[in-house]
């Protein structure tokens, strides 16, 4: 996800759901709200931004002919206690949007979101935890931006996931609870990635 700080003029104000709903609507920038807590969210890098391009578009196009649809961080993601930006959200079936709005989901079914050192930990442990409380909720994906690689949690069962490590430019990623594999190249399409200058797809 991109990079977040605690919201400056809100001085880590604790709001209630309501309350923080009206402040982002009003505000020019984006905020996240972790059980109480509203957070400010900072731009992100080149890299970043081109691998969540790259991701809804790859997906997009691997999901043309199912009932599913893959959204980029404009649209929350509600959980229990917080409302979420994530890189990449994907929808199977009809959406549930949260009551009265058409910008927060309540039921993706996959998730991506895009590492940075500054949120690493996050992704990994609250925010995964947050999204684990969704019914919805069956595949998390992390992919590293200074390097080709990607882990993939699957959901087993209420208490097992099953983590997949893919890397390097010629694998492919395995999305089980979409039934679609994804190109390492088109992950990383012109992306600046550790010992190469840049990733070009090749043509197929």
């Amino acid at each position: 996800m991109m990079q977040t700080a605690p919201a400056q003029n809100l001085e880590r104000h604790f709001a209630s759901k309501a309350e923080y709903l009206a402040l982002e609507e009003k505000s020019k920038e984006r905020h996240e709200y972790r059980n109480g807590e509203v957070v400010a969210m900072a731009g992100g890098t080149l890299e970043h931004s081109r691998i969540s391009v790259n991701v809804t578009t790859a997906l997009s196009i691997a999901l043309k002919k199912k009932q599913c649809s893959a959204f980029n961080s404009d649209l929350k993601v509600e959980t229990a206690a917080s409302f979420v930006y994530p890189d990449v959200s994907v929808v199977c079936g009809p959406v549930e949007f949260t009551e009265n709005r058409r910008d927060t989901v309540r039921n993706p079914l996959l998730v991506v979101e895009v590492l940075s050192d500054s949120t690493e930990t996050y992704d990994r442990g609250d925010k995964f935890a947050a999204y684990r409380e969704l019914p919805s909720f069956r595949e998390y994906v992390l992919v590293a931006q200074d390097k080709p690689s990607v882990e993939v949690f699957t959901k087993q069962d209420e208490k097992h996931w099953l983590m997949t490590v893919v890397t390097g430019l010629d694998d492919t990623v395995p999305l089980a609870s979409l039934d679609v594999t994804l190109s390492m190249r088109d992950i990383y399409d012109k992306v600046v990635v550790s010992g190469q200058s840049s990733v070009a797809s090749v043509s197929r």
